[in-house]
């Protein structure tokens, strides 16, 4: 099987610097990378994995813009044909394209999820399925939360994840 480069692009959205990491040809996304502030950590992140892309392919401009426009109030929804999922196992494949099913603005928990997918008490599984997902904001696991409405963990951390629901009731609220 022939390997592909990876390469990356970074870009600057209102939540801060996020990278997407693909291959060319074929163009696939390997992964998201959530928003943090400063862009030299987005690009450490990708020494020894990657080359920055100067030129990226139309579909990663496409891609990049989406997740800017989600940070801006836009939703978003996924590419799935671009998403490489060839690494996650079938559940974790289903769980995660039952969770990119979940409304703008909306919420789930991880129970919720289990019992779509037919695994009613693997909560767990569900939680660390999310915790692995490549394609944070794209796949939106930031609105699976827990039982008690609590917020559960997140890859961007608890604040990220609060202030990205956040932002999606406000924009709710302004469309309604």
């Amino acid at each position: 099987m022939k390997k592909h480069p990876l390469h990356y692009h970074i870009f600057d959205t209102a939540f801060g610097f996020a990278a997407v990491l693909f291959q060319k040809d074929p163009f696939l996304v390997k992964r998201v990378f959530l928003p943090c502030k400063d862009s030299l950590v987005q690009k450490k992140r990708m020494e020894g994995t990657a080359c920055p892309a100067p030129d990226p392919p139309e579909e990663a401009h496409m891609l990049c813009s989406r997740i800017r426009e989600y940070f801006e109030g836009t939703p978003i929804s996924a590419p799935w044909e671009n998403l490489y999922l060839g690494h996650l196992t079938p559940l974790q494949q289903s769980t995660l394209k039952l969770v990119g099913a979940i409304p703008f603005g909306s919420t789930q928990t991880y129970g919720d999820i289990a019992q779509h997918i037919g695994r009613p008490g693997a909560g767990r599984f569900v939680g660390m399925t999310m915790h692995c997902n490549p394609f944070p904001v794209v796949i939106p696991c930031h609105r699976v939360v827990r039982a008690d409405g609590s917020l559960g963990g997140f890859r961007g951390g608890v604040t990220l994840k609060r202030r990205m629901l956040a932002l999606e009731k406000k924009q709710i609220r302004r469309t309604q």
